[in-house]
């Protein structure tokens, strides 16, 4: 369908050659300058493709738009503003393809003894049932490629969403701790049933070549529909489970997470390495055990328990959290398993209580403040709420998360867009990442050099190239 949209292209002018503006593939204009005299300059716009109207064109270090020559069909400009970009903008009809995307989401467990199993540059692989489709699989692999390091891959052509991102799926984890993780799929499912459909026909194609003396039967496709997943290989045998979509699943797209000193269960190697688990990247250096307590019996979670149900912890066993400030903090174990996936994750293998972990980047009052909210003080996050954000990011807290993402909007200024613009990038948050586009644009002169530098490429092509 065609609607009527604003595009706009930042852009630094050339002087010495005509600079090409491409909008899409179907709208594009050319940009001359030419001198009218010492300080002054004209912008002839040139070679337009498509349907453009209304065009506009302001420079960022100002916030008017550049006057406009009918007669001539130029622009006026300066030495001055030349020296900076410029914004293009302008309306034209666009071709857009409605879409009505679906979600899904599973978990994915292999035990750790399987990845210890395999030598350098061997690997498990097996095909992932997508949704309700019968025929359109995800196919993964598990390749070592270190002697304590194992690469996991799903295979993505049709770019459908996985963990946040529409390329393949690629993790590193180390074999020493089993391999679980929650995949959350968004998808179009007009795609992936229309290959749905073609996987059909190519199968039936094939059965019908298959002479009737000499039957066969697919390893894969003799497995039995309700299968959570279908193995290739006769020593690997992961579970996959569906799992109910969660925003938790959302947040933590595609990171990691390192445990290092960990007192896990007597079947875990304690020969020194790192085990990385599929969650927000952290690190915990110290985690060890006072007083011990007698092993109590724990059975796995099902899809209504609470992730703190999964763990050997009980209601009245605690956790002490040593801040960057070197204070002890005190939180029962239940508290933290209840709202953080990190923390079920890390917990559940731990057998002794209390259990002390080190928090070094953050400090006591940051800590505080988190678990407050965490037990109902809701005011607790006023004026901390981007230290907070990194705090609730790095350990999925995942309301503590909503919450002060929810407040960037109104906590937006010239001393923190360059941080915010960060979070609004790595959260999809459109609105508020054009927002802060806006005022770096507009306010260049008055933010902080170094903090512009800092940021990453991408992000500063997108505001001033």
């Amino acid at each position: 369908m065609l609607l009527t949209t604003t595009l706009r292209k930042v852009i630094k002018l050339s002087f010495t050659s005509e600079t090409k503006i491409v909008f899409n593939e179907t709208t594009e204009l050319s940009v001359d300058v030419s001198t009218e005299d010492s300080f002054n300059y004209a912008l002839h716009v040139e070679e337009i493709k498509g349907d453009i109207s209304n065009l506009k064109i302001t420079p960022l270090n100002g916030s008017q738009n550049l006057p406009c020559d009918i007669v001539n069909g130029t622009y006026k400009t300066n030495a001055e503003q030349l020296q900076h970009p410029f914004q293009f903008l302008i309306k034209c009809e666009v071709e857009y393809k409605a879409i009505t995307p679906s979600t899904w989401s599973t978990g994915f467990w292999t035990c750790s003894n399987f990845l210890k199993f395999l030598n350098l540059f061997e690997c498990l692989e097996g095909k992932i049932p997508f949704a309700n489709y019968e025929f359109y699989k995800l196919h993964w692999f598990i390749k070592k490629v270190e002697s304590n390091i194992v690469e996991f891959t799903i295979q993505n052509p049709q770019q459908i969403q996985i963990n946040g991102q529409k390329d393949d799926l690629n993790l590193i984890a180390n074999v020493h701790q089993d391999l679980q993780l929650e995949l959350f799929f968004v998808y179009d499912p007009k795609v992936i049933e229309e290959h749905n459909i073609n996987l059909e026909n190519t199968k039936k194609a094939e059965i019908s070549t298959i002479s009737l003396s000499s039957p066969t039967i697919s390893t894969t496709d003799s497995v039995l529909k309700e299968n959570p997943i279908l193995v290739e290989t006769p020593i690997q045998e992961p579970i996959v489970k569906d799992t109910g979509t969660s925003e938790d699943e959302q947040c933590h797209a595609n990171q990691k997470a390192t445990i290092i000193d960990s007192v896990l269960d007597k079947s875990v190697s304690d020969d020194g390495h790192v085990p990385i688990i599929t969650s927000p990247e952290m690190q915990l250096n110290e985690i060890s055990s006072e007083d011990e307590k007698p092993e109590a019996a724990s059975k796995p979670p099902t899809k209504s328990q609470n992730m703190a149900e999964a763990t050997f912890f009980k209601t009245g066993d605690y956790v002490i959290l040593i801040s960057s400030d070197g204070k002890r903090i005190f939180s029962s174990a239940s508290l933290l398993t209840r709202n953080s996936y990190i923390f079920a994750t890390i917990l559940k293998n731990i057998k002794k209580s209390p259990v002390k972990i080190n928090v070094e980047e953050f400090n006591s009052d940051v800590i505080y403040s988190a678990l407050d909210f965490l037990n109902g003080k809701n005011d607790a996050i006023n004026g901390k709420e981007i230290e907070l954000y990194h705090f609730s990011d790095k350990y999925s807290f995942r309301d503590l998360k909503k919450v002060c993402c929810s407040k960037f909007d109104k906590l937006l200024s010239l001393k923190n867009v360059c941080e915010i613009i960060q979070i609004a990038y790595a959260n999809y948050f459109e609105e508020l990442k054009l927002k802060c586009i806006e005022m770096i644009r507009l306010n260049t002169e008055k933010i902080v050099e170094s903090e512009l530098k800092a940021l990453p490429t991408e992000i500063y092509a997108e505001i001033f190239i």
